[in-house]
């Protein structure tokens, strides 16, 4: 971490998240995922984006800046955050952003495009 590596930030929070060999703390896994956000790692961004999406940890919940942080993190690679967001644009009836999702969800080879 000291290298500011993003993924061991991310490596960091999921223990934290879990409590996997450090006490469980929702805060200092969500300080962790900006940590690697700012150092651009893509899934920090959807993490972030849950967080707004249930509004925990003094986050308000907002589901705009979700999608916003979601709309990043699938622009830098993160491949759950396209399955996210072909979800939630089905969900909302924008059937073509939610084919242009599973789109690039498929041609990662993912096998989770077939059943949204």
């Amino acid at each position: 971490m000291k290298k500011k590596n993003p993924e061991a930030f991310m490596m960091m929070a999921a223990a934290y998240r879990s409590g996997d060999g450090v006490f469980q703390s929702d805060t200092k896994s969500l300080e962790m995922s900006i940590q690697a956000a700012e150092l651009g790692h893509a899934n920090a961004f959807a993490v972030i984006a849950i967080y707004h999406i249930n509004g925990t940890l003094g986050l308000e919940q907002n589901i705009s800046k979700a999608l916003e942080y979601q709309e990043v993190a699938a622009k830098k690679g993160s491949i759950g955050a396209h399955y996210d967001l072909a979800i939630r644009h089905r969900r909302y009836g924008n059937i073509e952003l939610c084919i242009k999702h599973l789109k690039v969800i498929a041609s990662a080879g993912d096998q989770k495009s077939r059943i949204v």
